[in-house]
């Protein structure tokens, strides 16, 4: 089985091992592809794998027919054709729940840092204006309490191994829902479909995972 990585590049500077993949068979490594060279570098190819190339129109187009496989690096799809691919029988693959933890741990923190204005208060420090900070510090508790309210509920109790907060509906996410999901899945979640216009109204932060495609971009 011949394995090219088109992008390594972009997911591997030069500090991971390729050879989890290598070892399963021959495996070309190119740090970037253009168009121009797809057809050549899937030539006998049976599995192709990359990061960031738009897998669609005129590069699905380039791409040899013995591909077999597209896996990519990532999570997120959003730049393959899977369509056309189904049409030519070749199966997509994707990195599943990667960085899911990270993701929710840096939206609480964005939260916090509403609240707190740690960074704030820290580039004061670091320039000497403490005063400022002092003279300041009775409105950021005003600021603090008013934020506080808002948060108060996140922290809920944790049900069915959910993360804690999950479920409350003061947080509210908006997302494109995983092909294949099931309403049961959705509810273990915490996860309630709602308009954009109806998710801001009840959400004080809301948060969108949205893929950077033109068609997105009334969500965002």
């Amino acid at each position: 089985m011949k394995i090219a990585i088109l992008d390594g590049q972009v997911l591997n500077p030069g500090d991971l091992d390729w050879s989890p993949i290598s070892s399963i068979g021959p495996t070309a490594i190119y740090g970037e592809t253009r168009l121009e060279q797809m057809a050549e570098r899937t030539r006998d190819v049976d599995v192709v794998v990359h990061n960031k190339i738009p897998l669609r129109g005129e590069w699905l187009k380039a791409m040899s027919p013995s591909v077999k496989l597209v896996a990519l690096l990532a999570t997120g799809y959003d730049n393959v054709d899977i369509q056309a691919c189904a049409r030519r029988g070749i199966p997509v693959c994707n990195v599943i729940a990667y960085g899911t933890d990270d993701v929710a741990q840096h939206t609480m923190a964005l939260l916090l840092e509403l609240c707190r204005g740690v960074a704030g208060q820290s580039d004061e420090v670091r320039r000497g204006d403490m005063p400022a900070v002092a003279q300041e510090e009775e409105h950021e508790h005003r600021e603090e309490r008013q934020q506080r309210s808002r948060l108060e509920e996140l922290r809920g109790q944790d049900r069915e191994g959910l993360p804690r907060g999950c479920r409350d509906e003061s947080v509210a996410q908006l997302l494109v829902p995983r092909r294949g999901e099931s309403r049961e899945t959705h509810r273990k979640r915490g996860i309630r479909k709602l308009p954009v216009a109806a998710a801001e109204e009840e959400a004080s932060y809301p948060s969108a995972g949205v893929p950077q495609r033109n068609d997105r971009a009334e969500d965002v």
